[in-house]
């Protein structure tokens, strides 16, 4: 079954005290204000959790701490943020999407102030299958807060060879390179064996480098370049 929550059903209204167990799939538009709070009580079986933000251009703080309550159900996961988007939460991005453990798909647009510690959550995905990523992966600990040179390292790497089920990546402003160019601006990107296809969008900034293609193409991985108007149509 599927359900549709807009920002003027507001869970602070009677529907917060109902539950829906047979709610699979929810689909919440946000149009002002909005917490995610409660709604593990209103639909506690979700598989397929769709945030919409994309219409709200005003600068809010989002707490989504509660996703990680449905770790042992949600399969498909889509955040299209506002880019004015800020998490409002005492967990951080990673602390959230790496607890949810058995999603098979991700998508995440528009995410302002990224970094490579958020990204960082997909290494522990093991069962995804497709992965969007639209944000930056600036350096964490460069960024905001200071770390050793091992801790800087670590993040700067993104594994995902664990991801034996991945299909198909689509990344749009963040930057990465192959192992052996290792470079401050960009995050070393490892692919899993059997991926086949990347996807990268290239109208802001370069995305993969030029050693990271040709280093995916002698693996057999499709690389698709694409624009914005790409995105768009």
């Amino acid at each position: 079954k599927n359900f549709m929550l807009s920002g003027e059903e507001s869970p602070t209204l009677k529907i917060r005290s109902r539950c829906y167990p047979d709610i699979k799939n929810l689909e919440i538009k946000i149009d002002d204000l909005y917490t995610i709070c409660g709604i593990k009580t209103m639909f506690p079986n979700l598989e397929e959790l769709i945030i919409d933000d994309s219409r709200n251009c005003c600068r809010t703080c989002y707490d989504l701490e509660e996703l990680k309550l449905f770790s042992s159900t949600l399969l498909s996961l889509e955040l299209n943020l506002s880019g004015q988007w800020m998490n409002g939460g005492d967990n951080s991005l990673y602390e959230v999407l790496s607890q949810l453990t058995k999603l098979k798909s991700l998508r995440i647009s528009h995410l302002r102030d990224g970094f490579d510690k958020d990204l960082k959550a997909v290494e522990k995905l093991i069962h995804l299958e497709s992965l969007t990523y639209d944000g930056k992966n600036d350096s964490y600990y460069e960024c905001v807060e200071e770390g050793d040179v091992n801790t800087i390292s670590e993040s700067r790497t993104l594994d995902l060879s664990r991801l034996t089920k991945l299909k198909s990546c689509v990344f749009t402003d963040c930057s990465f390179c192959a192992k052996s160019e290792r470079s401050q601006k960009s995050q070393v990107l490892v692919v899993p064996q059997q991926l086949k296809e990347i996807t990268y969008f290239n109208g802001r900034k370069p995305v993969l480098s030029e050693g990271l293609r040709q280093e995916l193409t002698t693996f057999g991985v499709v690389v698709k370049s694409m624009k914005d108007e790409d995105c768009n149509s």
